[in-house]
């Protein structure tokens, strides 16, 4: 599709990205003057717009889409065995919490309980949707959407060992995208950017990225400066130390033997 009412419409939209250019600029300055002090990072997130991707299967290629992400979607709808859908059944969103956590210690982020999974699905209803990829009778990969308006937003993703070398996260972000398009969703917003190795996978399904102000504190007292500054030193020290106190307390004799171990070697 082209033509002067296209053009016409991509110039409005650039001229819009420069107006909330603007408009972010003044609210950072805006914030600044308030006493605010950054509570993270600017918030990159990653929207695609399935309204505008034909479907790979019928021999027009999705525009934004590199050729090895295409390879992979398709490589992901042959495999034998291999479907894609909603999830229903309460045995299938046990498979997906546990992918969840399985996900979560693999990339070294941590991850809510199942109850905190289940209120969002029983608390937003209709505009929870979870979508997913099984490999058999086994969930392989999913995501889980919140729909609101015209916007489908990921909140969790994740992917098992056999879903990742059937590569089914392809496919199933394919899948995810086709199905909110046929509830008259236009944008697909994949969530934040964090400079890794999920971040690129992200890149492979649009071009585009928003950036967001972030989080913002606002000090109610003068050693909170010095409060923001330690936390992470603190948090990285519990991390570290957390795992070797849970096990000292769990088998007590075998960490003394190794505390004895380590002085007979060193001395």
């Amino acid at each position: 599709m082209g033509g002067p009412a296209v053009a016409a419409a991509q110039g409005r939209h650039r001229r819009g990205d420069r107006r909330r250019r603007t408009s972010r600029t003044d609210r950072l300055a805006g914030l600044s003057r308030a006493g605010g002090i950054p509570a993270q990072r600017q918030h990159r997130t990653h929207p695609a717009h399935p309204g505008r991707r034909p479907d790979p299967g019928r021999g027009r290629h999705p525009g934004a889409f590199n050729s090895s992400t295409r390879q992979n979607v398709r490589k992901s709808f042959r495999a034998e065995g291999v479907r894609f859908g909603e999830v229903t059944t309460d045995t299938d969103l046990q498979q997906v919490l546990a992918i969840n956590k399985e996900t979560g210690k693999r990339a070294g982020f941590a991850v809510h309980d199942d109850g905190y999974h289940l209120a969002i699905r029983d608390l937003m209803g209709e505009r929870s949707q979870l979508i997913a990829a099984w490999d058999g009778d086994d969930v392989a990969a999913f995501v889980w959407l919140v729909v609101s308006g015209d916007t489908a937003f990921e909140l969790y993703g994740g992917v098992s060992p056999r879903g990742m070398k059937l590569r089914l996260n392809y496919g199933l972000k394919f899948h995810a995208m086709k199905h909110v398009k046929a509830q008259g969703v236009s944008r697909y917003d994949f969530n934040g950017l964090l400079n890794d190795g999920i971040s690129d996978f992200k890149r492979q399904f649009s071009k585009h990225e928003d950036l967001l102000i972030g989080t913002w504190d606002k000090p109610l007292s003068p050693l909170y400066p010095a409060f923001a500054t330690a936390l992470p030193t603190v948090r990285h020290a519990l991390k570290r130390g957390l795992p070797a106190a849970k096990a000292t307390l769990r088998d007590p004799k075998a960490a003394l033997a190794g505390l004895r171990s380590r002085g007979s070697t060193s001395s």
